[in-house]
């Protein structure tokens, strides 16, 4: 996780690559993975999405979330079905997944 769109994945062979993130996406803070499903979160309430194929994409988040929140942390349960995310001034978001 880091700056400048990408995130580093580190497969069961040992080796890592880079994957790319939305070009809008520049701080990342907290990342939960459960196989090859992810989440990432970050600064303007940045929720991102791993694809079983490594692709991300954003969330949509509630409108009423402060476009300005920088999400701190993730966690998701083991079947994915239920999302946590925390973030800066009290901010905590839940997603109940398909």
């Amino acid at each position: 996780m880091g700056q400048y769109q990408s995130v580093y994945a580190h497969d069961q062979t040992g080796n890592w690559s880079s994957e790319l993130t939305p070009a809008a996406v520049t701080d990342l803070h907290g990342v939960w993975t459960n196989g090859p499903q992810a989440y990432a979160v970050g600064a303007s309430r940045t929720v991102l999405e791993r694809a079983v194929n490594g692709a991300w994409s954003a969330m949509q988040l509630p409108s009423d979330a402060d476009a300005a929140t920088i999400l701190r942390g993730v966690w998701g349960n083991k079947n994915g079905t239920q999302l946590f995310v925390v973030g800066d001034s009290g901010t905590i978001l839940h997603y109940a997944g398909p």
